[in-house]
């Protein structure tokens, strides 16, 4: 039988748990092997620590944003902005 949409899958939950538990037993041999790798090997070192640090550190995603408008931009000029910027100050104090 299946479970149903939108809920828990339990099966996928123990597994977790049972996998960080595990994980967690062999935290001193994890290191004791690291410590091995980087004495023989610094860049596989690397590569195998980068792949490891993977499972516990976010991924950052590229976000495309866009930004679209009706009206033609107003024309820029420098000497308008620093006196706009200059007002809001004085206002402020």
């Amino acid at each position: 039988m299946s479970r149903t949409k939108n809920s828990p899958n339990k099966i996928t939950a123990e597994a977790r748990a049972l996998f960080v538990q595990n994980l967690a037993s062999q935290t001193a041999n994890v290191q004791i092997a690291f410590n091995e790798l980087f004495e023989c090997d610094k860049v596989k070192y690397l590569e195998i620590f980068h792949k490891y640090s993977s499972f516990f550190i976010p991924k950052l995603t590229e976000t495309k944003t866009e930004i679209t408008t009706t009206e033609a931009p107003e024309e820029f000029i420098l000497s308008d902005a620093i006196s706009f910027v200059k007002t809001k100050d004085n206002a402020t104090d």
